[in-house]
């Protein structure tokens, strides 16, 4: 797992943290052998999180892949006095006004009608600071066409 730190010119690794799963268990179900890490993925990013924020180099915005948007994650970085971006699963939930949010009312984020580069604030489920999500709309190579939500 790596952590670049990217500007126009230049993209340097900051982060590295080689994962090893030295615990193996057996799926109770399918019975394959499988190995686990002593430290979550999610546990690694907030480490490296910390190295990146320590280190002198300057920066103002964390990127995640789909995988690390959780919560815990958003809060750390913005306790690190950072901004960040992240790609959202189709899953998450979202209340678009503060009424909603107070009175439970969440949607998938999947579900909202959103144009390619429309932006609307709202609030996701788990996290109280209020965000700003995304839709960008793109075209495969095969002409099929994707959506990815990004907070």
């Amino acid at each position: 797992m790596n952590a670049l730190y990217y500007n126009d010119e230049v993209s340097i690794p900051v982060a590295f943290e080689m994962i090893r799963k030295p615990f193996q268990f057996c799926d109770v179900k399918t019975r394959p052998t499988k190995c686990a890490s002593e430290v979550t993925q999610n546990g690694w990013l907030r480490s490296m999180l910390k190295t990146c924020v320590n280190n002198p180099l300057k920066f103002r915005y964390v990127l995640f892949d789909i995988w690390f948007a959780a919560a815990e994650n958003f809060e750390t970085v913005l306790r690190s006095g950072k901004h960040f971006v992240a790609a959202l699963k189709d899953n998450w939930q979202v209340a678009l006004t503060l009424e909603d949010k107070q009175q439970g009312h969440f949607v998938k984020v999947s579900e909202l009608v959103l144009s390619d580069q429309q932006a609307v604030r709202g609030w996701l489920k788990g996290f109280d600071q209020e965000v700003l999500l995304v839709r960008r709309v793109f075209t495969n190579k095969d002409g099929s066409t994707g959506a990815l939500n990004l907070v």
